[in-house]
């Protein structure tokens, strides 16, 4: 995790820097032509000691909050005629990016918020991966521009309260951002400012997957979702430069990945045992002597009360999960023992790992269709 935020306009490097530190506690910089003025703070997870932000080459320099797991094989197979000065994936998104310039998504997996300035041309590259895994907000007022990894980056500008937003977090448990001036930058997109004026593009749109036809889960389909699973875990696992951990509770989603982690790696394992509440602690144990982890047991008191605030103005706006405020305690503990850590997140969404899920599951076909109005209002005018 890092964070990336620039300005068309001088803004204080100390602000941007304070709102984003907690980002990005390993290195923080800031460079300016006095028509853009861009900041990064780093954590250091790839080409520790040479992946300095920003990376230069030519006219062109690149701000990078992400992680891009198959960024070496791209190097190889498609980047031959460039001259690598670091093992960074940010270097080998900037060669992409000259090389292919938009074509350049359908080669990468991984995650990323990215900035990529054109010096002579004062032309701007801004992008999101798919999922929206990495969070990119715009500032937009006049004639002022910004973008940043967080709305806290931003609120310096005392942006206005977007009453509809609200409505729609009240009622749907979600908000775009909460301010009238703040745009999120859609997953899936990229787009180029010039001359004042952002203009957004598509590269992926997740519908028509949705549509295929169902998988039968016979036993050639059982084994592709296997194999992809298994190069998922694989991957986020050695294209770090750091120990990676997991955490592991009773479930079965951290579990899977563990087992699969555990192929490749003696990882250390968290579970965390919170006073008063569900011990899963004796299921995460059978788990890990399963799979010979290096297993730790958390004990947690959580101190809400004294936490609450900065637990909520980490997220620069409503938040509905409550899974928040026990994120933050455990994420902050394991912190003590490794940088990253690998876990479950998502996989009951996409395998309808709760009953909840399944009403939803089986009515999608026809909600999708209903949902087609916003595709086309998501769809911007064609270059």
């Amino acid at each position: 995790m890092c964070g990336i935020a620039g300005f068309n306009f001088p803004v204080e490097e100390r602000r941007i820097f304070n709102s984003l530190f907690h980002r990005g506690p390993d290195e923080q910089s800031a460079w300016n032509d006095n028509y853009f003025f861009f900041f990064h703070t780093r954590l250091a997870i790839q080409d520790i000691q040479q992946g300095h932000q920003p990376f230069f080459f030519q006219n062109y320099l690149i701000f990078f909050n992400g992680e891009i797991y198959n960024h070496l094989e791209l190097r190889e197979n498609y980047l031959k005629e460039f001259k690598f000065l670091t093992l960074s994936d940010t270097e080998t998104l900037l060669y992409l990016y000259l090389k292919f310039k938009e074509k350049m998504f359908s080669l990468i997996d991984g995650m990323f918020a990215l900035a990529i300035y054109d010096t002579s041309s004062k032309k701007l590259f801004l992008a999101r991966d798919r999922a929206g895994k990495k969070p990119l907000y715009l500032y937009q007022k006049g004639n002022k521009f910004g973008f940043a990894s967080e709305i806290n980056s931003l609120k310096f500008l005392q942006p206005q309260i977007d009453e509809e937003d609200i409505k729609l977090y009240l009622s749907l448990g979600f908000c775009e951002s909460g301010y009238k001036e703040i745009k999120e930058f859609p997953p899936g997109f990229y787009g180029y400012f010039e001359r004042g004026e952002l203009k957004k593009y598509p590269y992926f749109d997740i519908l028509p997957f949705y549509q295929e036809p169902k998988l039968s889960l016979v036993k050639e389909e059982i084994a592709l979702i296997e194999e992809k699973l298994e190069l998922s875990v694989k991957n986020r696992l050695f294209s770090s430069d750091v120990e990676v951990g997991a955490f592991l509770s009773g479930g079965i989603d951290s579990g899977l990945i563990v087992a699969l982690a555990s192929k490749y790696k003696n990882i250390k394992t968290f579970t965390v045992r919170f006073k008063g509440e569900l011990d899963e602690t004796a299921l995460a144990k059978l788990t890990a002597t399963k799979f010979n982890t290096q297993h730790f047991v958390l004990d947690i008191e959580m101190d809400v009360k004294e936490k609450i605030e900065e637990i909520l103005l980490n997220y620069g706006k409503p938040f509905f999960d409550s899974s928040a405020i026990p994120s933050y305690f455990i994420s902050k503990e394991a912190r003590k023992y490794v940088k990253v850590v690998l876990n479950g997140d998502g996989a009951d969404e996409l395998f309808a790992g709760y009953r909840r899920y399944l009403p939803f599951y089986y009515q999608l076909d026809e909600k999708l269709k209903r949902l087609k109005w916003l595709s086309s209002y998501l769809t911007p005018q064609k270059r």
